[in-house]
């Protein structure tokens, strides 16, 4: 039995059997991430949270994070950096940044089930999961942001660093996107399924890590994650604004605004 609601306007909470959640970028066409995005993925993770707690009424055991359709994630929403200028990412940075730390740091097991594309914060965003299953076509994948001139925010950058290990450095030098048949994508994934069968392996993923002691499994991603999460602690206000400063550069310099009309030619 499917229960869904959404979760602000662009992410939608499929509450499926046996407290396994599917939340579900939706944000068409290509589910870009803006501000609003942001803090839906947040408001998700704060309830997560909340239900995963012993004791809970209805507790969460296990989440699936995937995109409606045939699209993961494309990414930030640099139309909406343009038309919002430096107030838009002066709110906008810390929010991105905060998802990519809530989404990493859930003690129930987060499972992507990557149903196409995702670049850039996308990409990102799929390697805070614990485990990446993805369609077994050659969806774009990759990291152009230093293609773009911009840095990562300090989350960003240790979900990465977490997922591809030491194919980390090609991952964040190469800039660009490739598919998950390319190296150094090729060693993240766990499987790959039809398009079809994409959501019911990610679930069933989902369900047999949550099969381990609710409580052990948190503690031990706790251990997992401890220094990424103590790095992230201290270098998070200085990372945040090196990024605020390079990216008011890169919309100041009109580069993000030339780079969506090489999109749109």
């Amino acid at each position: 039995m499917t229960a869904r609601k959404p979760v602000g306007a662009s992410v939608q909470w499929d509450e499926i059997g046996e407290g396994i959640v599917v939340l579900r970028l939706d944000r068409p066409p290509v589910h870009a991430m803006d501000l609003e995005m942001c803090q839906a993925i947040s408001t998700a993770c704060r309830t997560v949270r909340e239900r995963a707690e012993p004791g809970a009424a209805e507790p969460v055991r296990a989440v699936v994070l995937t995109g409606s359709g045939s699209v993961f994630s494309a990414g930030v929403d640099l139309a909406a950096i343009v038309r919002g200028g430096a107030d838009y990412v002066a709110r906008f940075l810390p929010s991105l940044d905060r998802v990519f730390s809530d989404v990493l740091t859930l003690e129930v097991p987060v499972v992507a089930a990557l149903n196409g594309a995702a670049v850039g914060g996308g990409c990102v965003l799929a390697c805070c999961a614990d485990r990446l299953v993805a369609v077994d076509t050659a969806a774009p994948f990759g990291l152009p942001e230093l293609a773009l001139g911009v840095p990562f925010p300090v989350a960003a950058f240790e979900a990465v660093r977490h997922t591809m290990r030491s194919a980390t450095t090609a991952a964040v030098y190469g800039g660009r996107v490739g598919t998950l048949d390319d190296a150094p994508w090729a060693g993240v994934l766990h499987d790959r399924r039809s398009p079809a069968d994409l959501l019911r392996t990610a679930i069933e993923t989902a369900e047999a890590l949550a099969g381990a002691d609710r409580r052990a499994f948190g503690r031990s991603k706790r251990q997992l994650l401890r220094p990424i999460v103590d790095r992230i602690v201290t270098h998070a206000d200085a990372d945040l604004e090196f990024a605020r400063q390079i990216w008011l550069e890169r919309l100041d310099s009109g580069e993000f605004r030339r780079f969506l009309d090489t999109l749109s030619a």
